[in-house]
């Protein structure tokens, strides 16, 4: 089996809580709704296409339009209107798992997912909807051996499509990556009803799923910090006593995001909050005092003099 896609490009994501984070977006073909409606006038009667993708078609513009990226430009309905429109499934690519794999690392700019800054690029899976048709090759889209250093997925979705039993269960408890649903519910301006678009069961699944993706992605980012931690201390007594505040300390962030995922969901007025910030002390300014002497500390005297110096 293949994957349809009708493009794959490097940006940075221009949306959402990861506004400015390098990232690939593979766009993959097809899609539920045709959202013909979006900046025409209220009432609009629904047709088959959307007016301007109307007279592109009568045009021959499917026909002799030969890239994806020469297509023009619409200003209303669906801006991706080649990814739902059959008529254009002559200029999107299917290719195997391996190729897909070898195209998104050639765009981006070092050629892996995680550069040797420490960036990780960010894969974004828009369509179309991403969650119509390919859920059991995201699988081994994911697997293969070469994404092994992929850190973050995005999911931009209508919110409308289940998951699969076979895929929640693979992103709840074996994906390596953190797991954001980017959701877009589309209202009736768009021209789809209301009963077909808004889906509350489907948005509590991503929702809870993407908590326990949260928190994989924490127990690990904790485990990394002991063991850094673990690295840099040599007295045992400070060694206790320096891991034990850090544990607290992780401890506290923890639970202050397990208060701060609710705020996740869809606000009424359609606004998110970003990203949630650790704390790192109760106390601005103590760690930092303490850091400069944490490095060279082999005896008890030594051990002592810095609990005078603080």
């Amino acid at each position: 089996m293949k994957l349809r896609y009708s493009e794959a490009f490097y940006s940075v994501q221009g949306e959402g809580k990861y506004v400015g984070v390098p990232s690939v977006f593979l766009r993959t073909f097809g899609c539920n709704f045709r959202c013909q409606n979006f900046g025409l006038p209220r009432g609009t009667e629904k047709g088959r296409y959307n007016p301007e993708v109307a007279k592109l078609i009568e045009a021959g513009v499917h026909l002799t339009t030969e890239k994806f990226e020469d297509l023009p430009l619409v200003f209303t309905g669906c801006d991706t209107y080649a990814s739902i429109y059959p008529e254009f499934k002559d200029l999107v690519m299917d290719k195997t798992i391996d190729e897909v794999v070898d195209h998104l690392l050639s765009i981006t700019p070092e050629g892996k997912w995680t550069m040797d800054n420490g960036q990780d690029v960010h894969l974004i899976l828009t369509g179309g909807e991403p969650l119509l048709a390919w859920q059991r090759l995201y699988i081994e889209l994911f697997e293969h051996p070469r994404m092994k250093d992929l850190k973050n997925v995005t999911f931009e979705t209508n919110t409308t499509q289940w998951l699969h039993d076979e895929f929640r269960e693979y992103l709840g408890t074996r994906a390596r990556f953190k797991t954001t649903f980017s959701c877009s519910p589309k209202l009736s301006v768009s021209g789809e009803s209301w009963n077909d678009a808004i889906k509350p069961g489907v948005a509590r699944q991503y929702y809870v799923l993407a908590y326990i993706s949260s928190l994989l992605w924490l127990m690990m980012w904790m485990l990394k910090k002991l063991a850094e931690l673990s690295k840099h201390i040599v007295l045992r007594g400070w060694n206790a006593l320096y891991t034990s505040c850090q544990w607290a300390d992780v401890q506290k962030a923890t639970i202050s995001l397990f208060k701060k995922l609710q705020s996740w969901q869809w606000r009424k007025g359609g606004d998110s909050l970003q990203d949630s910030t650790l704390a790192y002390s109760e106390m601005p300014g103590e760690l930092d005092k303490v850091m400069p002497y944490t490095r060279g500390i082999h005896t008890e005297e030594q051990f002592n003099n810095l609990r005078k110096d603080l």
